[in-house]
């Protein structure tokens, strides 16, 4: 990670307690999933290397349409999800 990240991203945003990078991806699939409105959409930023395991984790989580979206340096930054 980049310094300028770790110098300006609070700790808690940037790392987990039990080295499970997905997570906060977990927690907040699962209360998505049951509060979102039918075409609810949920959208998160992700860690560059995590697309394909977020979007992964989504799709098992019920969501649909996910789209992974790309920064402007072409690195993976961003998943949009529908209910």
């Amino acid at each position: 990670m980049h310094e300028r990240v770790k110098e300006f991203e609070p700790h808690l945003a940037l790392f987990v307690p039990d080295n499970d990078p997905l997570l906060f991806y977990k927690k907040l699939s699962a209360f998505s999933i049951k509060h979102l409105n039918a075409g609810g959409k949920l959208f998160v930023e992700i860690n560059e290397a995590l697309g394909e395991a977020v979007s992964n984790l989504l799709r098992s989580a019920g969501f649909v349409n996910i789209e992974l979206k790309k920064d402007m340096q072409g690195k993976d930054r961003m998943i949009m999800a529908s209910v």
